[in-house]
């Protein structure tokens, strides 16, 4: 038995001693002989030097620094809607960039109106307020309006009387806020002799919301399951008693589509609880695409709108990796309802700058952005509605425009402009002022 033993103890260590080789040998013949990057065509390289175009820009230029722009100038004649996407939502120089980008928009283009992917009825409550006593605290995400990189634009705001903002979702945004919109769906309801008080489950609701929307998890599996349905249930009677009642004005379509989206939205959460289920995205989808036409339509007719929101929103068709049976993109759906109105710029990087000078998070070397990278392109735009039919970029290739993902896609199909940020960083906050604006919400 202990021959049996060590020989078995001396076979586990020649095995053990092998793997160590094996990994050592395939070290060695990495550093040696690196994967070979395919090279680039010489078709393709001309392109990318035809048209890549780049734009005379740095982090350091002021925000009121904005005449580079004027390259959109062209391409947004006849444009009513212009979705402004982003990478990833705390991309410091692409919303620096998008801050320099509604400046002129306003100013040289004449678009007016700016909707955000944030809660409908938050925006609406702050408009509430004024436009000097507006507190985007109230409403908008921190990295939009309590970053170094957009704080100007939220005073560029309060100069500017003719912008209107407005947001489109049916994701809350403030979860602390739930009194408030108790409060003011109690008092549109009293201008139709109706109170909250005939809808006790929404008023358990509202009363509760910072603990139903801060705890997706508390909502979704430990809400007793009479208690969810007595909620929807009484959501139902409410959106039908606003129907009912309804003089289809601008108030009547704003509080149905709140209502409406609150139950829909926390239905979707405890029938598929997997944040990222394609399912559930594709209902907020849908019903942040039902919203902002409704707003573009119905609120700001005829006005110029630019939507500001996340690239994997903006997306104009069907893509590859995504399975459509199960997932309609917003921007898919503008585009269908919108057609040639509606144009759309969505912005990628190659990597992400450290504050000790070094990268992290590189993208694929067979990817765009790590071409351009090689070329030290620093800003820069590829407007694919210039492209020659038979372009190497009309076709398929490896982009991270989905979140910082290297995936293949034909990207051309997807929107108008491809906006190339060579390195992104993390936005700043200013904390003293972060904290001074939630204090003046309370």
């Amino acid at each position: 038995m202990k021959l049996k033993a060590m020989k078995n103890f001396r076979v586990a260590i020649r095995r053990s001693y092998l793997s160590v080789i094996l990994l050592l040998l395939a070290l060695v013949c990495y550093l040696l002989y690196p994967l070979e990057i395919p090279a680039l065509s010489s078709e393709s390289a001309i392109e990318i030097d035809r048209y890549v175009h780049s734009v005379p820009c740095t982090v350091q230029m002021p925000d009121t620094a904005t005449d580079f722009l004027c390259f959109l100038d062209e391409e947004l004649k006849n444009k009513q809607i212009l979705l402004l996407g982003e990478q990833l939502h705390q991309d410091g120089a692409t919303l620096q960039m998008k801050t320099r980008m509604v400046r002129y928009l306003h100013e040289k283009l004449g678009y007016n109106v700016i909707l955000y992917e944030t809660g409908l009825y938050d925006m609406y409550l702050m408009n509430q307020d004024g436009r000097q006593r507006m507190n985007p605290s109230k409403a908008v995400w921190t990295f939009w309006w309590g970053s170094n990189e957009t704080k100007s634009l939220w005073e560029y705001y309060r100069s500017q009387p003719s912008i209107a903002l407005d947001g489109f979702d049916c994701q809350l945004t403030n979860y602390g806020q739930g009194r408030k919109h108790m409060e003011s769906v109690e008092k549109y309801l009293n201008g139709y002799s109706s109170s909250l008080s005939d809808f006790p489950y929404v008023q358990r609701f509202f009363l509760q919301m910072s603990e139903f929307n801060g705890n997706w998890n508390y909502f979704g599996y430990r809400l007793d399951r009479m208690l969810k349905d007595s909620i929807v249930q009484d959501f139902n009677k409410l959106e039908n008693r606003i129907h009912e009642e309804s003089r289809y004005s601008v108030e009547d379509g704003l509080h149905q589509r709140y209502i409406a989206g609150l139950k829909l939205r926390y239905e979707s959460i405890w029938k598929y609880r997997n944040v990222g289920d394609l399912t559930r995205m594709n209902l907020r989808d849908s019903i942040m695409a039902d919203n902002l036409t409704w707003l573009v339509d119905s609120v700001y007719k005829d006005q110029k709108v630019i939507v500001w929101c996340a690239n994997v929103h903006v997306f104009n068709r069907g893509r590859m990796q995504v399975d459509s049976t199960r997932f309609t993109s917003m921007g898919q759906r503008l585009k269908i309802h919108f057609g040639d109105r509606m144009y759309t710029i969505a912005f990628t990087s190659y990597a992400r700058r450290n504050t000790d000078g070094g990268i992290r998070d590189p993208l694929s070397t067979l990817s765009l952005e790590y071409l351009l990278h090689q070329r030290k392109v620093g800003f820069a735009y590829l407007n694919f509605n210039e492209l020659p039919v038979d372009s190497r970029w009309r076709q398929a290739f490896i982009s991270g425009l989905d979140q910082g993902a290297s995936l293949s896609e034909v990207w051309s199909e997807q929107m108008d402009m491809l906006f190339y940020i060579d390195l992104n960083y993390d936005v700043y906050y200013d904390k003293t002022f972060i904290n001074k604006m939630y204090k003046w919400a309370k």
